[in-house]
């Protein structure tokens, strides 16, 4: 059996996998770091169903903590 070692949160969380976020998440990321209180941005999609954009831009928003 493996050896399973005690270690501090700071070295776990340190040594977490990153994930490379995709081209779409990254400008979503930066459309809403960039919006002022009070503005909204509208998404026009040409290839993927609305609901895939929703879903995307939900998960995009519970990472930053803005939920």
């Amino acid at each position: 059996m493996d050896k399973i070692e005690i270690v501090p949160v700071k070295e776990a969380l340190s040594a977490k996998r990153t994930v490379k976020k995709s081209k779409e998440v990254e400008e979503i990321e930066a459309t809403i770091n960039a919006l002022n209180p009070g503005q909204s941005a509208k998404i026009v999609t040409k290839t993927e169903t609305p609901q895939t954009v929703k879903n995307r831009i939900w998960r995009v928003i519970k990472s930053l903590g803005m939920v």
